[in-house]
């Protein structure tokens, strides 16, 4: 793509490309989306604790990360819904994105109109025999973008708004040949359903999906593995493959490629320090770069790098009745600088980088649990440096983002 220079009337097209290169990171996602487009944790615990986990068995969510787990949680249902309240502007006033256009530029910043948004995580784990489990961890929610009008210029109104849900459940057959070793084995199955008033790129028209609702069905694998060292010392590993979706049909004049959720490799320890404590540590590869949504660079895809994630988290029980929990996660965004303007609708939580997180749980009897959470997910900019597509045109458009989640929990012992 040429650079816009001044005077020119391709800086319409920006818009275009910008909201085509967004529905390829929010279609293929998640809620929760942190270290890029996927959740930063995985059920109340695991949340509770910046997404560490990998390597000790919480309850039947668990699964989630490292099929291995289930072999260790028993008879367990759990129920895990949650809400973020997000807060995002994007600011294209410094920006030359309407010059030589009769269109009137930004003269400040817009707000997402989407404040707050619910998820949930499931799980269900049986025990057939002491060495094996079948079991299902379940995550899904939705994300929206929505602004009154057009982020670069008031004089637009479409595209404007994009709404996706995105559910995956994880099929889960646990093996454990012995107290100090379990490996797991599962099958992702996806559910993905949008809507958007998106327009082609470069025509301007409007896309034939034009608001109607699209679904696809997609599929993927992990494998995991945990071994208790010592009384002192556990480890876990997960890897997974990509989950690979249909086409979207209603979808396919600005949706090039079918949705993939990339490839993630998870690997961490559990260090025992004392009967009532563990200090978890976790660290996460996103290989984003793989997948032709969002590794691509713009306007075919959004030019995003790999994500190396770290996770740390710590776990106390105070009395026999209550744990409290704490944690932290931390991952660069896989946003470049010069791809900000095809990034620039993301939902929120995509650019933050910085997560701290606490909760605890609460035993109502033997057989039954209530898990209370939260976590802030502190503020981050990022500027258009102007080295992209764009060129000069994008720099200076600048996005802004914070957050915050509370989790409840709700387990059953069975």
């Amino acid at each position: 793509m040429n650079k816009i220079k001044n005077g020119s009337p391709n800086a319409l097209r920006l818009l275009l490309i910008s909201a085509l290169s967004t529905v390829n990171s929010t279609l293929c996602s998640p809620p929760l989306m942190a270290n890029g487009a996927l959740p930063y944790c995985m059920g109340a615990k695991m949340c509770q604790m910046g997404g560490a986990g990998v390597a000790i068995p919480l309850d039947s969510t668990s699964g989630n990360v490292n099929p291995a787990l289930m072999a260790n949680v028993g008879r367990d249902a759990a129920l895990d819904p949650l809400v973020v309240f997000q807060k995002e502007h994007v600011d294209t006033s410094r920006t030359q994105l309407t010059k030589g256009t009769p269109l009137p530029p930004r003269t400040g910043p817009v707000t997402n109109r989407i404040k707050a948004y619910g998820a949930a995580y499931s799980g269900f784990n049986y025990d057939i025999n002491p060495e094996w489990s079948l079991g299902i961890s379940t995550a899904g929610g939705g994300n929206n973008a929505r602004y009154n009008r057009s982020i670069v210029s008031p004089g637009l109104s479409a595209p404007r708004k994009l709404e996706s849900m995105a559910a995956l459940a994880s099929q889960i057959l646990a093996y454990k040949p012995g107290c100090d070793q379990a490996y797991g084995l599962s099958l992702i199955v996806g559910y993905l359903q949008m809507k958007n008033n998106l327009t082609q790129f470069p025509s301007g028209i409007v896309t034939k999906g034009n608001d109607r609702t699209d679904h696809v069905w997609g599929i993927g694998g992990r494998i995991g593995g945990q071994w208790n060292v010592s009384q002192f010392l556990s480890l876990g590993a997960a890897a997974s493959t990509p989950t690979f979706f249909q086409k979207l049909k209603k979808y396919s004049d600005v949706i090039k490629h079918s949705p993939r959720l990339p490839a993630i490799v998870t690997g961490g320890i559990a260090l025992h320090v004392r009967n009532d404590t563990d200090v978890l540590f976790d660290l996460e590869g996103l290989f984003w770069k793989a997948s032709p949504f969002t590794g691509k660079k713009p306007p075919i895809g959004q030019g995003w790098r790999n994500a190396l994630v770290f996770k740390f988290g710590v776990q106390h029980k105070v009395i026999p009745d209550v744990q409290v929990r704490l944690g932290y996660n931390y991952g660069r965004t896989p946003v470049r600088k010069k791809y900000v303007l095809f990034n620039a609708l993301d939902e929120v939580i995509t650019i933050n980088e910085h997560v701290l997180s606490t909760g605890f749980t609460y035993d109502l009897n033997p057989a039954m649990s209530f898990d209370l959470g939260g976590a802030i997910l502190f503020n981050k900019k990022i500027t258009d440096n102007g080295k992209g597509p764009a060129g000069l045109a994008a720099k200076g458009l600048r996005v802004e983002a914070r957050a915050l989640m509370v989790s409840l929990g709700f387990n059953l012992k069975y």
